[in-house]
């Protein structure tokens, strides 16, 4: 039948493997995905008859780096070479990430228990594929960027390192990770009406950690977390059909701390944040506040330069009128005013248009 043969290339010659390509029938017929080989070249076969347009989606470009895409193709004319303004990246040579665990504070009950993460500090992103030997760890294939270790004790978090920085080629030594002993935390909450049935997850985060722990209540009222590093943690809680909970705590060595909650029973709010057509988005802050500006909830998004339309999200709201508002660091704002008469049912759709 009719095919499109064509090779995606970097500026400088070398092949560019395994991208989308998407060949798009132009006098609205159907729109084809493929996927390239290691070679850059790839064909679309059994095509309508018609011309057609062309699109490269890149990997990781340059930023300001234009759309790859040609239209007006006819199938059966040929190769199509489709060249990017930009060379083949550089590939460093990777690093290592070396240390030892010391567990001064008695942490970890028995080797299996502890996990040890390699956190990236661009996006929170970890990995686990590491070697331990008597105490001695060593992540292999480290790529150059700012990272931390942290030491997991099954679901808890007993020691990390500070960020630090790994170069190409690098072996880095982040020394010794020792653990203090262990506080309990203690939460606490008040079932009113409506909430006898939530089961609440409640997360602690120590302050600058990027690892906690979690832990299911229950239909419980009381939840006992043992074995918390000493510090002060931001303490969340969660659970569909319910307003998400936040609070902070102190945890000391030896001690319980307590920390109270009451539980509200919430209505699911889906928000659809509308963009305007070629406007970049940045980064984008929404919250839905009560009347008197209090903030209920809030989420703070990277969109990169072309956002998605429309941005979704979603947060459970308590009855009461309330307030979603959306700004970002591009200069584009929006509100919208809505009521929760009632928490039960499905939930609703708020939007939110930008301008």
């Amino acid at each position: 039948g009719r095919t499109i043969d064509v090779g995606v290339l970097y500026r400088d010659g070398r092949p560019m493997e395994n991208v989308f390509i998407t060949a798009k029938h132009e006098q609205g017929g159907p729109q084809h995905v493929l996927v390239n080989d290691q070679e850059g070249r790839f064909r679309f076969i059994c095509l309508d008859a018609g011309t057609y347009s062309l699109h490269v989606q890149y990997w990781s470009p340059p930023k300001g780096t234009p759309p790859l895409e040609q239209g007006g193709i006819v199938p059966g004319r040929g190769t199509i070479e489709l060249r990017a303004p930009f060379d083949k990246p550089v590939e460093a040579p990777a690093g290592v990430v070396t240390g030892r665990i010391d567990d001064v504070g008695g942490r970890i009950p028995h080797a299996k228990a502890v996990q040890l993460l390699l956190v990236y500090q661009i996006n929170n992103a970890w990995r686990t594929s590491v070697d331990v030997q008597d105490d001695v760890f060593r992540f292999e294939d480290v790529e150059a960027g700012r990272y931390r270790v942290v030491v997991m004790a099954g679901e808890d978090a007993v020691a990390q390192t500070d960020w630090f920085e790994v170069v190409a080629a690098e072996t880095k030594d982040v020394g010794v990770l020792t653990t203090d002993p262990p506080g309990t935390v203690v939460i606490e909450v008040d079932r009113g009406v409506g909430a006898a049935d939530l089961e609440p997850t409640f997360s602690l985060t120590r302050e600058g950690w990027s690892r906690g722990s979690n832990a299911a209540m229950g239909r419980s009222s009381e939840l006992r977390m043992e074995n918390v590093t000493p510090g002060t943690y931001a303490v969340t809680g969660y659970a569909p059909g319910m307003v998400r909970l936040r609070g902070t705590v102190e945890v000391r060595v030896g001690e319980e701390s307590q920390v109270q909650f009451t539980l509200q029973p919430a209505l699911l709010v889906r928000l659809e944040v509308w963009f305007p057509t070629g406007r970049e988005a940045g980064n984008s802050m929404t919250r839905i506040t009560d009347p008197d500006g209090a903030v209920l909830w809030e989420s703070d998004r990277s969109h990169g330069e072309v956002p998605p339309r429309p941005h979704k999200v979603s947060a459970y709201v308590p009855r009461g009128q309330w307030t979603v508002t959306v700004t970002t660091d591009t200069g584009l704002a929006g509100t919208t005013k809505f009521d929760v008469d009632s928490v039960d049912g499905g939930g609703r759709l708020v939007r939110v248009d930008l301008n």
